[in-house]
């Protein structure tokens, strides 16, 4: 499996560790033009250009999306536009973190 990240630092690298720990192949803030068998991208809410990011990946990518969401400062708004596959919180366990990837 292949999972693109687009992240803050602190998000980028909590995910990376605990992903390549299962396995699973990791492409940290990739250009949106290089699919490369992509399986998942995973977004933060709070990232720059977050809903820019989400168009260009439903448009070229056609991969389940996953947003994670920070319930105090997320634009609910824009979240609300975004039809992502699901939504987990940046405040998830790193166990529960495995559980549902």
């Amino acid at each position: 499996m292949k999972v693109a990240i687009f992240g803050r630092n602190v998000i980028s690298a909590r995910l990376v560790r605990l992903l390549t720990a299962q396995g699973i192949e990791i492409k940290d803030n990739p250009s949106l033009q290089d699919e490369d068998g992509i399986d998942l991208a995973i977004i933060d809410s709070l990232v720059e250009d977050a809903e820019s990011i989400y168009s260009h990946i439903e448009k070229l990518w056609n991969v389940p999306l996953l947003v994670i969401i920070d319930e105090r400062n997320s634009d609910w708004e824009k979240l609300y536009c975004i039809s992502a596959d699901g939504y987990i919180s940046g405040k998830i366990t790193d166990l529960e973190l495995k559980a549902r990837l």
